[in-house]
């Protein structure tokens, strides 16, 4: 039995009942109160010779009952405390069923579970041992516990969003899948920021390794790559079948800061967009897949994950207090070397019409320069700030946020993935610590006044180096909040969980996923992935990915096929 099944262990207890209630259907299927079949005794630990005869253990649980046997309630009110009990009740069976094949071993080679019958009972008096009665106890919190559904989910729309698929309506989509370009929906800066150099920015040991020696592979190597990659970068199709569109989108580029037109592009790539937030606003991406092959591997960035964030420990009766920041358009205010706008080139069009546009604007100073390097009649501007859809593009821009802190509050102790994150008390000589991630930022602590108080010095220290945070999106310190995906509540204790959102819709996804009779390799590996990201939480729950894991590497050359009974019965 494992370290977190053995602490459910109560106390003092009878023998088990000899003929307990058990549902036909087979163990752990019990649902139906009226159920009269009975179930064969189970040999106790005790005859076994493992056990003191005290009969602590408190495996196999029973099964509460979760359908209604009887008159229904008259009032109400009463109704509703009835469904919610029952649908707890039906939360608590799955629980116990998944702790009771846990504990007769999990599942076998060839799929059975090896499992001891289930007993029916109606209530917790009918339970007959005091650990049992421990166990669902604390499976019933748990349930009660569990948050409310919402409204707009269901299981297909769950798996939609865990595989990212698109159903045509900017209110049904998965964020993070690609979406169609509507003009007024991207957001950009609303006037350049010349001064935001990246090299300026960086930390003084990378200032002198923003160069073409640095970054780029040698140039042997970087052509053998260019040819062995087949196909143009992705363009979004709205943009490529409307000139005009595509204009007025270059226009709004050039209106922020974004672009040259004084380069001579050597690699080119083309704009796309993913659904940013359910309101409809897209996030620009560029495929620069094309300009990757020419560049060397980025170091490794340290960030905090929901693994970092587990680690962190407070004092018992203490709450872990944070606040948080959210830098706008933080990629488009870094403005790259000239030399690296030569390989980030965007399709060209007719330089007149640009002008002309540009012109319109009252950006005569850029219509002159689009006429000026103008070639038959044609432009082919390039980005002048950090693309996202470069490889080193969350390198850089990680390292700026953090030279950015480590200037302004080097007081404060920094969190990453990477450092060992213990306690956070007042009994450590930096008792607040901050952290950044992309262009999201906080400041963890016990205190609400101190973590005010740095939360305002670190804000202040980003718009001074010339950043716009997000006023709607940031906030003081709180002890309930949710960032990089994680929730945490801090009332009588600090708990930190996956967001209630990303709770159902893992566990709706894997429901509708399992319905369907064949699956995409590829599509297991996604859902697995939104597992992985929210078992980080609890590290050792990744480990029942085990067969999982096998079952992929199987089916990696075929394009559908069916889950075998153990990788079914694990995820």
């Amino acid at each position: 039995m494992t370290p977190a099944l053995s602490s459910l262990r109560g106390g003092g207890g009878g023998p088990p009942c000899q003929n307990p209630p058990r549902c036909e259907s087979g163990p752990g299927a019990c649902s139906s109160m009226s159920c009269a079949s009975r179930a064969r005794p189970v040999k106790s630990l005790w005859e076994k010779g493992v056990s003191d005869g005290r009969e602590r253990e408190p495996f196999p649980l029973p099964c509460l009952s979760s359908t209604l046997d009887g008159a229904k309630p008259s009032s109400s009110k009463s109704c509703r405390r009835l469904g919610r009990r029952l649908h707890a009740n039906t939360t608590v069976n799955s629980l116990a069923r998944g702790l009771n094949q846990l504990a007769a071993g999990g599942v076998s080679k060839s799929g059975e579970v090896d499992a001891p019958p289930t007993m029916l009972v109606q209530n917790l008096s009918e339970v007959p041992r005091d650990a049992q009665r421990d166990v669902l106890r604390r499976l019933i919190g748990v349930a009660k516990a569990q948050p409310t559904c919402p409204s707009d989910l269901d299981s297909k729309r769950a798996l939609g969003e865990l595989l990212k698929e698109s159903s045509g309506s900017y209110a049904t989509v998965a964020r993070g899948a690609v979406a169609p370009y509507r003009s007024g929906a991207v957001s950009l800066p609303r006037q350049a920021h010349a001064e935001l150099e990246l090299e300026a920015l960086l930390p003084p040991e990378w200032r002198g390794k923003l160069t073409p020696e640095s970054l780029l592979l040698p140039l042997e190597e970087g052509e053998a790559n260019r040819a062995n990659w087949d196909g143009d970068a992705y363009f979004d199709e709205v943009l490529k079948g409307d000139e005009m569109l595509y204009v007025e989108f270059v226009a709004d580029l050039a209106a922020a800061g974004m672009l040259r037109f004084d380069v001579d592009v050597k690699e080119s790539t083309a704009p796309f967009f993913v659904w940013k937030d359910e309101e409809g606003n897209l996030r620009n991406l560029f495929d620069l897949r094309p300009s990757n092959t020419r560049f060397r591997k980025p170091p490794k960035v340290r960030l905090l994950t929901p693994e970092g964030m587990s680690r962190m420990e407070v004092e018992s009766g203490e709450h872990l207090y944070s606040s948080g920041y959210d830098l706008k358009d933080y990629y488009h205010y870094i403005r790259v070397p000239k030399w690296l706008s030569e390989y980030f080139g965007l399709p060209k069009l007719k330089s007149e019409l640009l002008a002309k546009l540009l012109a319109k604007k009252g950006l005569e100073e850029l219509a002159r320069q689009v006429r000026i390097h103008a070639r038959n009649g044609l432009i082919e501007p390039a980005l002048a700030t950090l693309p996202m859809g470069w490889t080193w593009s969350v390198f850089f821009a990680q390292l700026v946020h953090e030279h950015i802190l480590a200037a302004s509050v080097p007081d404060l102790s920094y969190l990453h993935d990477q450092k060992v994150i213990g306690e956070i008390s007042g009994k450590s000589e930096r008792p607040n610590h901050v952290f950044a991630y992309l262009d999201d930022g906080g400041v963890f602590g016990r205190e609400e006044g101190p973590v005010n108080k740095d939360h305002a010095r670190v804000l202040d220290a980003v718009r001074q180096a010339g950043f716009v945070d997000h006023a709607k999106k940031g906030y003081e310190a709180t002890t309930s909040w949710e960032k990089l995906g994680v929730m945490v509540e801090s009332l009588d204790r600090t708990r930190l969980m996956v967001k209630t959102r990303r709770q159902w819709r893992l566990s709706l996804g894997i429901a509708e996923l399992l319905r369907r009779p064949c699956v995409r390799p590829e599509e297991v590996e996604q859902v697995v992935g939104h597992f992985t990201q929210a078992f980080l939480l609890r590290r050792p729950l990744l480990a029942v990915f085990h067969h999982v894991y096998t079952w992929l590497r199987r089916a990696a050359a075929v394009s559908y096929t069916h889950l075998t009974l153990p990788t079914k019965r694990i995820v």
